[in-house]
């Protein structure tokens, strides 16, 4: 007999019954587990749950199985399986728990509780939701933190469940809607499953790159150019045109650019009595931009539109996760300073309007769970000042430097001299930047400008909208 066939006997016979007296049960049924029902004179059984395993060789006799019997059951059991594949969406009961002050609600895959409180909050009737911006009506100041259900009833075959409050308002509960409702830690949002990628130098030679008319044109391209911006913070797009006012349209793809003290947007190139260093052609040191802000910009971008053809000039970038992980290995007193110790910044300046504006921030932050959530270095706009006792100031610099060092270490630095046409994109809470310093070949005149890179700011919070939309659209996630 093989592994897949089985011949089912009777207590009382020691060879197999023919076809018409007993039955076979053969693949493709996965349900071996033989339960015994009640029957008079003959004993019924029907199999169900676990792979079927082989008999072969045993000693034990078995019962009959009826035909009519096991046909019924097996039917039965096909028909309730097809129903609940076919419809996962479909409630099967829903009942109120006074107890547990919670509504149950069934689903052929799922058992999910919904506190009563929690319910009445976040009715779907017109009175208190309104659906063409996904907004609460209802007032906190109208709800009964004691409310229970008078009835739960479930309608519209299986797809609503609608509840009859003690206070005599009627609640409707999408069933599509309601089973996403989960108390866990279940996450539906794409951005949250991507993982930070920590890199070094060898990142120079697999920048995620992306052609600039596909990001503007394709959605998926435009997907997976923003998720190469969270997992790496660092990216490219080629074939640019040569021209201002690219980057404010790559912006409106995404959302809109954000307005700074350098105004919508930015020229990096060299002039006098310039408002920063940057518009300079002096070599700047590794750092983020405008950590004098309280909410600083979470993204820079730079658009090379003409580039210095003598030495110089080149982009230098390097990855401060990596540079926190390699700290917090070799100095683990020193990367606890650079995460409670805050350091000043500021800036005094007239650009696209005057400002003084000044912040303090941690060298490192993490986040909720420990994890390196952002850096704050920039020697050019650090402050004199210093608000700290003044017997710590010794550690603290050498705190500075030790992460100074672990930024510039050869391994976790890249140098890339842009080219026209191109555009680097890179998270401006993570990735330090710099520049090389370059020598300008003429004096006076727009030929003098030989190097000339536009700039832009974006938001995170932007960024993760649009790509949730993205996923919306190409993905048909839904919305909690």
């Amino acid at each position: 007999m093989s592994v897949r066939t089985a011949i089912l006997r009777t207590s009382s016979l020691k060879a197999p019954l023919s076809n018409s007296v007993c039955t076979r049960v053969t693949s493709p049924l996965t349900t071996s587990q033989l339960v015994r029902s009640s029957s008079t004179g003959t004993a019924s059984y029907f199999l169900q749950n676990r792979n079927f395993k082989s008999v072969k060789g045993t000693k034990a006799s078995w019962p009959i199985i009826t035909n009519s019997a096991l046909t019924q059951q097996l039917s039965r059991h096909a028909t309730t399986a097809a129903k609940q594949k076919a419809d996962t969406k479909q409630i099967v009961s829903a009942a109120a728990n006074d107890k547990r002050k919670w509504v149950e609600v069934m689903w052929s895959d799922y058992l999910g509780r919904y506190p009563y409180v929690w319910m009445r909050d976040n009715c779907r009737c017109d009175e208190c939701y309104y659906p063409s911006c996904h907004s609460r009506s209802m007032l906190m100041a109208n709800l009964d933190l004691d409310v229970h259900p008078k009835s739960v009833e479930v309608k519209e075959d299986g797809h609503l469940v609608e509840i009859v409050w003690s206070d005599g308002h009627i609640s409707p509960y999408p069933s599509d809607w309601l089973k996403l409702q989960r108390f866990d830690k279940t996450d539906y949002d794409p951005t949250k499953k991507l993982s930070k990628i920590s890199w070094g130098s060898e990142f120079v030679n697999e920048i995620p790159t992306f052609s600039f008319d596909d990001v503007m044109t394709k959605s998926n391209a435009l997907q997976e150019w923003l998720k190469g911006l969270v997992e790496y913070g660092l990216v490219k797009i080629t074939g640019a045109p040569l021209e201002l006012g690219v980057l404010n349209k790559l912006c409106r793809k995404v959302a809109f650019e954000r307005l700074t003290c350098y105004g919508h947007d930015f020229r990096v190139e060299s002039l006098f009595n310039a408002s920063s260093l940057a518009y300079t052609s002096k070599a700047l040191g590794l750092h983020v931009d405008l950590p004098f802000y309280g909410y600083r910009p979470g993204v820079q971008m730079l658009h090379c539109i003409k580039q210095v053809e003598s030495k110089g000039g080149e982009n230098q970038f390097a990855d401060g996760k990596r540079a926190a992980e390699r700290v917090l290995r070799e100095h683990p007193e020193l990367f606890d300073i650079m995460t409670k110790v805050k350091i000043d910044f500021r800036l005094i300046a007239t650009d696209y309007i005057d400002v003084h504006l000044q912040e303090a921030q941690t060298m490192i932050e993490l986040d909720e769970n420990g994890e390196f959530k952002s850096l704050a270095k920039n020697d050019q706009v650090r402050a004199p000042y210093m608000n700290i006792p003044v017997e710590d100031v010794a550690k603290v610099y050498k705190a500075m430097k030790v992460l100074h060092d672990a930024i510039y270490d050869e391994r976790n630095m890249i140098d890339v001299k842009l080219q026209k046409g191109e555009i680097m994109a890179f998270d401006n809470n993570r990735v330090l930047h710099g520049r090389s310093g370059y020598t300008v070949s003429m004096e006076g005149g727009e030929d003098s400008k030989s190097r000339l890179l536009e700039g832009v700011f974006l938001d995170w919070d932007e960024i993760y909208s649009r790509m949730r939309l993205i996923d919306e659209e190409l993905r048909g996630t839904a919305r909690l």
